[in-house]
C-alpha cells in the first residue's frame, strides 16, 4: 500500500500507531529523535510523513522546512500535544496538510492518514 515514516518522540504513541497502521496495510518506519527521522525520511521518500511538532533536539517544525525543500510534493501530517495557534499557523505555511491534536483519536487518526493520502 503506501509507505509511512512516523517521527515522535513519545515511543509508546509511536508503538501505537504504528500498529494500527500496518494493520490497515501500510507499511511503517519510525523514528524517536528529529535527526534519525530526517534521515528516514530523505532516505525512503514515503508518501506519508508524520510528525509531533515539538520533540528535543531538531524540532517537527524543522524537519518539515527541510524535508519539503528535497521534497515539495511530501505530504505531511503534525502530531502535538501543545496546540498553539502560531505554531499551528507556521506548520499549514510550511507545507502540512494538517495540524492534528493529541492525545490522538485512532478514527480521527484513520481518517487524517486517508484524507492525506489521497490528496
Amino acid at each position: 500500500m503506501s509507505l509511512i515514516v512516523l517521527v515522535d518522540d513519545e515511543e509508546e504513541l509511536v508503538r501505537e500507531l504504528k500498529q494500527m497502521l500496518e494493520i490497515q496495510g501500510h507499511t511503517v518506519a519510525t523514528a524517536t529523535e528529529g535527526n534519525e527521522g530526517l534521515a528516514l525520511i530523505l532516505k525512503t521518500r514515503p508518501d506519508l510523513v508524520i510528525l509531533d511538532l515539538k520533540m528535543p533536539g531538531l524540532s517537527g517544525l524543522k524537519i518539515l522546512e527541510q524535508a519539503k525543500q528535497h521534497d515539495p510534493g511530501l505530504k505531511v501530517l503534525m502530531l502535538t500535544g501543545y496546540l498553539d495557534e502560531d505554531s499551528q499557523k507556521q506548520a499549514l505555511q510550511l507545507g502540512a496538510l494538517a495540524v492534528l491534536g493529541k492525545p490522538i483519536g485512532f478514527e480521527e487518526f484513520e481518517k487524517a492518514v486517508q484524507t492525506a493520502l489521497k490528496r
